[in-house]
């Protein structure tokens, strides 16, 4: 009977995370040509030429497509994944929602505009100071929930419908300067963090989880999403 009053959940959406977006081309290639029932749904027009230019054969219009053009029949018997994150996270749940998708996989990398603003060059230094392949996605709650703080915060910033080619652009129009405060704060992680960790605990897997705790404690703080973890 209580369970009738609990508020329901919304769609589940899972990150995997490349070190550059020429890695994130190459591998959603990959996975489109693995799978004939996959379906790219780009945010903006920008990344939709990129994927366009990227794949070297014709036809990509007819399995990636801008998320303004779906509609039902399109996603029938079909995967469905995205080629980037939209900056607000309602705009995502809301087309998921609207298509009665429960789940879904954006497919982003640590060099597009929205990680950049919170300090995705600089994980993706640390990434490769761990000796990660940029070939290989990353799936971590961490970034994750970053990614998810950062929507939040932007979603504060935003007072009506934009339109915009790129994802950088959005940003631009949206974006104070006051929003990459926080990563000065970062250096330090470049210089001190990473090499602390990976030689106290020799494990990179766990040393990359430590580093991106503390970018994430750092990033909440700047934003002023609450204090900082212990």
């Amino acid at each position: 009977m209580f369970g009738l009053f609990k508020k329901k959940s919304g769609p589940v959406i899972t990150d995997k995370i490349w070190m550059t977006e020429d890695a994130k081309c190459r591998g959603l290639l990959q996975i489109s040509q693995a799978d004939p029932n996959i379906v790219i749904i780009c945010w903006f027009q920008a990344t939709l030429e990129k994927l366009n230019a990227a794949f070297p054969f014709n036809g990509t219009d007819s399995f990636v497509y801008m998320a303004g053009s779906v509609h039902g029949s399109m996603l029938r018997n079909k995967q469905l994944i995205f080629a980037e994150h939209h900056p607000l996270i309602e705009k995502e749940k809301s087309f998921l929602e609207s298509h009665g998708i429960t789940k879904a996989t954006v497919h982003t990398s640590l060099d597009e505009p929205l990680l950049i603003h919170f300090g995705g060059e600089r994980m993706a230094h640390l990434m490769r100071t761990l000796g990660m392949n940029e070939n290989d996605p990353l799936e971590n709650a961490l970034i994750s929930r970053s990614i998810r703080n950062a929507q939040e915060s932007l979603a504060k910033k935003s007072v009506m419908e934009l339109s915009a080619h790129s994802q950088g652009e959005w940003l631009k129009k949206i974006c104070p300067a006051e929003i990459q405060c926080w990563q000065g704060l970062q250096p330090m992680r470049q210089t001190y963090v990473s090499d602390f960790y990976k030689t106290l605990f020799g494990n990179t897997a766990f040393a990359f989880f430590l580093c991106t705790s503390s970018l994430d404690n750092l990033s909440r703080k700047a934003e002023g999403n609450g204090p900082m973890k212990p």
